[in-house]
């Protein structure tokens, strides 16, 4: 599936998520790349066989303290190749 034609589909996954929750993920970045990287299977110790699906970069909500604001957005990464 070519790159745009992901991107579409995940981006109109985005927009089906229910209200009470956007407003959980207004500080997010949603990216697709092709797959995962040497450096995310080595963080997260799996195998280049295994399937990543995509990948988390942030502070989890539950961490997040009264101050937390005024920094760059959390980022998901979705991996097109072990999704098709």
């Amino acid at each position: 599936m070519e790159r745009e034609k992901f991107e579409k589909l995940a981006e109109e996954a985005l927009a089906q998520i229910p209200r009470k929750f956007k407003k959980l993920i207004s500080n997010l970045a949603v990216l697709v790349e092709e797959k995962a990287s040497r450096e995310i299977f080595e963080k997260t110790g799996s195998t280049p066989l295994s399937s990543i699906l995509g990948h988390y970069h942030g502070v989890p909500f539950k961490h997040r303290g009264p101050f937390y604001g005024n920094i760059p957005p959390d980022v998901i990464v979705i991996y097109q190749k072990p999704i098709e």
